[in-house]
């Protein structure tokens, strides 16, 4: 199993980019992960909510995309089956990357899930709050950065789907994007 932690969803406030969701998609689909939500808009139920009904939504157009619908057809889409979960609330305690190493560490001990590899994508600096150096270690080669008023581009989609398929060592397109500093 793959796991992608998305810690960006969206741009310009509280609207949830339809272009990132694609992208996600696209994502699942290339490398059959399964999404934790670490966005703190997991952290609210409203807003929780929202993400959960525009994934239904995304994923209900892909299917009418994929099938050539003429007439839009009302799908139920089994959003739980994606997204698995979402991270704990460190917040006041401790930085994002100690909430999305606790969750990682605990999927480890599933029974039912073969954890492969997992990518966290963020438009905050997951390193800085660290000061644990083990922390950024196990970090380093499963962080994608994305700048906070773009989201998640083609490139950096690209980087995710090579990182989950490929694993750190075999991705060279991702050792370029975690360079650039946003």
């Amino acid at each position: 199993m793959h796991v992608f932690h998305i810690g960006v969803l969206c741009f310009s406030g509280h609207i949830i980019s339809a272009v990132h969701l694609h992208r996600i998609l696209n994502i699942i689909k290339k490398t059959q992960c399964k999404i934790v939500l670490s966005t703190t808009w997991r952290l609210r139920s409203d807003l929780k909510q929202r993400i959960f009904e525009a994934f239904a939504q995304a994923m209900a157009d892909e299917m009418d995309g994929d099938r050539k619908v003429e007439k839009k057809v009302d799908k139920k889409v089994d959003v739980y089956e994606h997204i698995i979960g979402q991270t704990p609330d460190f917040r006041h305690l401790r930085p994002r990357a100690f909430e999305i190493m606790a969750f990682i560490d605990a999927v480890k001990t599933f029974p039912d899930y073969d954890l492969r590899d997992w990518v966290a994508i963020d438009d905050s600096n997951l390193y800085a709050a660290c000061t644990q150096e083990k922390l950024k270690q196990q970090l380093k080669d499963h962080f994608v950065r994305c700048n906070t008023h773009v989201g998640i581009t083609e490139e950096i989609m690209e980087t995710i789907i090579a990182k989950l398929n490929h694993g750190p060592d075999e991705c060279h397109l991702s050792r370029t994007v975690n360079k650039i500093s946003f």
